[in-house]
């Protein structure tokens, strides 16, 4: 499963003010027009991250079956799996 605070750049206990300004960040710094264009794998990928974790319901289903995805949470904390 795709891990949508990674994406966002936030941490998992983010308020939807936080979550809103993440977006818009990633939406800017990754926009089509400037020089660092966005795939649209990317564009589809960072707003399904929004969606989720802005929709309460939705937020709560993603992280009640993230919850034991012990990868997931390692790369939430630590932006990356370790080796090994």
């Amino acid at each position: 499963m795709k891990d949508y605070y990674g994406l966002l750049g936030i941490k998992r206990d983010a308020s939807r003010a936080e979550i809103k300004r993440a977006y818009q960040r990633q939406m800017l710094r990754l926009h089509p027009d400037l020089e660092n264009r966005m795939t649209d794998g990317q564009l589809k990928e960072i707003t399904e991250a929004y969606q989720t974790l802005i929709d309460f319901d939705r937020r709560y289903e993603y992280d009640y079956t993230t919850r034991f995805d012990l990868g997931c949470l390692i790369r939430s904390a630590f932006g990356s799996v370790p080796p090994g």
